[in-house]
């Protein structure tokens, strides 16, 4: 028995070499780390989720040409069928500074999207407009404005279709009459 051990461990001192060894080369993965997205509100995504009074030359949160900067941690790139009851509220596009480490499909994707289902309601949101801060992309608590973006899409899903009247009458909107 002993002689047969012997033979099993002849081996463990050979050193192995692996120059003549190569490795396929994985292609280079997007980085994985949190940046800013520019999303820009749908006439009804406006009116649900971030209209509350002031034009948009006083809304601070908004630059000029209508764009709302939020943080974007690998969120799902939502595509919406003109064939589907689903209806986008705000589409997103990689901020200037995160152009090269964006998914190539992001820009145009659907940042939030709505769809009644039975007598529910489906809200998807891809960014994180609650942790977006003025310095850091850490998912903390953000910026407050931002927040209600948030809290008012929470406030939409709950609704659900036959209740959506209240959520617009709460929202400070004047509800559509049927006249």
């Amino acid at each position: 028995d002993d002689d047969d051990d012997d033979d099993d461990n002849d081996n463990e001192d050979e050193e192995v070499s692996t120059e003549s060894v190569s490795k396929p080369q994985a292609p280079a993965k997007a980085t994985r780390d949190p940046f800013l997205v520019g999303v820009r509100f749908s006439k009804a995504g406006r009116r649900l989720l971030w209209a509350e009074g002031p034009s948009k030359r006083a809304e601070s949160e908004e630059a000029a040409d209508g764009c709302v900067q939020m943080r974007y941690h690998n969120g799902p790139l939502l595509q919406v069928s003109q064939l589907s009851g689903a209806q986008s509220l705000c589409w997103m596009s990689p901020s200037a500074e995160a152009t090269k480490q964006a998914p190539a499909n992001l820009s145009g994707s659907a940042a939030m999207v709505m769809q009644n289902h039975g007598k529910g309601r489906v809200l998807l949101i891809s960014p994180h407009p609650e942790s977006t801060a003025d310095c850091d992309l850490l998912p903390e608590p953000g910026k407050v404005r931002l927040r209600r973006v948030l809290q008012r899409a929470v406030l939409l899903a709950a609704s659900g279709p036959g209740a959506h009247s209240w959520i617009e009458k709460e929202l400070h909107i004047p509800c559509k009459t049927d006249r």
